[in-house]
């Protein structure tokens, strides 16, 4: 019997190829970075080679006043900036009186789509919540399910949750981690969450976030227990606080 050795010579090749992608499929990502602090990983060893080229000598420090966090990537480090330090994220939201910062103005323009665009509705029955994103929709969807994919490791905490970081600020409260550090000059207070570290940051700031509701009254505090006393003094002592202000959390985590 004749062969076509060209013929013969693709088909083995072919199956060489095969054979050495299901190889590395199953593999999954069998080459991790042994940089300290990082922990990428890959499915080849070149894609891991390619990596270890953006560690420098030394790990990568915030110099940001008061800031001290390190990183082992370089855009480890941006991203912690862009999230953590508003000075550096001069471009302002100011639709609904969102006040958003972004360091870019490309950023900021795909974030103002979220308050142009129409909502999308929740689809189950009963639920008449909608979101500017498909990820939060996304995320809200898994409220309706029953089975929670991320649990608490912690011993004596049976906590569950539908998302992955909502379980990473809920083990803050066992560790006492604060990654979120205010840079001004004096300052060291520390929070679990950004949201809390944004809204202490006001204080310094001077924008005066609590405002009296008495109609015809335009009195406005930097610090609630100034509005409660004003309301006091009125003879008004029901008041209200603004929906996006946690009361006695202002400076805790």
């Amino acid at each position: 019997m004749e062969y076509d050795l060209e013929v013969l010579s693709k088909k083995v090749k072919s199956s060489s190829i095969k054979s050495e992608t299901k190889s590395q499929k199953s593999r999954k990502n069998s080459f991790k970075c042994n940089v300290k602090g990082c922990r990428r990983d890959f499915t080849t060893l070149v894609g891991l080679h390619l990596h270890q080229r953006i560690h420098p000598g030394k790990p990568s420090t915030c110099n940001k006043p008061g800031c001290n966090m390190k990183f082992a990537c370089p855009n480890d480090l941006t991203k912690h900036k862009m999230k953590n330090h508003p000075e550096d994220k001069p471009h302002i939201c100011n639709i609904n009186e969102c006040s958003k910062r972004f360091a870019r103005f490309s950023d900021l323009r795909k974030h103002q789509n979220i308050h142009t665009r129409e909502k999308l509705k929740c689809t189950s029955r009963g639920c008449d919540k909608a979101f500017s994103r498909p990820d939060n929709l996304k995320k809200h969807l898994k409220v309706h399910s029953k089975y929670k994919r991320f649990k608490c490791q912690f011993s004596r905490c049976n906590k569950e949750f539908d998302c992955r970081s909502d379980l990473v600020r809920h083990s803050r409260s066992h560790t006492g981690i604060k990654p979120y550090c205010c840079t001004w000059e004096n300052c060291k207070v520390k929070f679990t969450r950004a949201e809390h570290l944004r809204r202490h940051q006001k204080i310094h700031t001077g924008e005066e976030q609590f405002k009296c509701t008495e109609p015809g009254c335009t009195a406005n505090y930097r610090y609630l227990y100034l509005l409660r006393t004003h309301r006091e003094e009125t003879g008004h002592r029901d008041f209200v606080i603004p929906p996006k202000i946690i009361g006695k959390k202002l400076l805790n985590c």
